[in-house]
């Protein structure tokens, strides 16, 4: 099993979830990873997530969040009671 992590506080921190039980005794020999691979490896679970809408939206919020709207089936009236941003 390979288990990524990130070092941060003197503790390592993985990176997704790991199938052992809780308070687990492992050993394991620390072996840094360049940036590049570790952005590789973002970069394609980021792609296995993106969600296309089926058309270029804008980059104006109003209208990426009323694209967003319409693909969940709502229909992005606004709120009365939803604080002004």
């Amino acid at each position: 099993m390979t288990v990524r992590a990130i070092f941060e506080n003197g503790v390592f921190w993985p990176l997704e979830p790991v199938g052992l039980p809780e308070h687990s005794t492992v050993e394991f020999e620390p072996r840094p990873i360049s940036e590049t691979v570790d952005r590789q490896d973002t970069r394609a679970r980021l792609r296995h997530h993106v969600v296309s809408l089926g058309h270029p939206t804008g980059i104006d919020n109003e209208v990426i969040d009323a694209d967003l709207a319409r693909a969940a089936g709502d229909s992005h009236d606004s709120d009365p009671l939803a604080p002004t941003l």
